[in-house]
């Protein structure tokens, strides 16, 4: 009975000791509360940070943390930028494997099945696994055909 009272006790800490990285969260609904001009602006500084990378990096997972997040993502109260490796991503929370990442695709990355346009998704690692297409760019529409003079 101890044990069982102890396994209660201890599951009611843990859910508030960690952080809550469902896409309902208060963290969940920041994200998708961005207009879509932050959003092309962070697409536009994540593209530059990677571009920055030496080719070699740029495949290799490479996160940046604390002081060293640049000055772009600051105000997104973010744990990791991550510029490098297949899935290039803003981490805004984390509970052991569960993530909230803002993930970015048409940087050059190898997305193996995935396509590759150029999009950013809001990945949630809780059950139910989701993804949001938070942002896409504008369709340019086509020019107007030149008339004869």
């Amino acid at each position: 009975m101890i044990s069982i009272l102890c396994g209660i006790a201890g599951f009611v800490f843990l859910t508030q000791v960690f952080p809550n990285c469902d896409a309902s969260s208060k963290k969940g609904r920041m994200v998708k509360s961005l207009p879509p001009e932050r959003l092309a602006e962070l697409y536009t500084a994540m593209t530059k940070l990677r571009n920055a990378l030496p080719p070699e990096d740029q495949r290799r997972r490479s996160d940046l943390a604390g002081e060293m997040i640049p000055k772009e993502f600051e105000d997104l109260n973010c744990r990791i930028v991550r510029p490098g490796g297949d899935y290039p991503l803003i981490r805004l929370e984390g509970c052991m494997d569960h993530y909230l990442d803002r993930v970015f695709f048409g940087l050059g990355e190898s997305t193996g099945s995935r396509d590759n346009l150029p999009r950013i998704e809001l990945w949630s690692g809780e059950f139910p696994v989701m993804e949001e297409v938070l942002w896409k760019p504008e369709p340019v529409p086509p020019a107007a055909p030149k008339l004869p003079e």
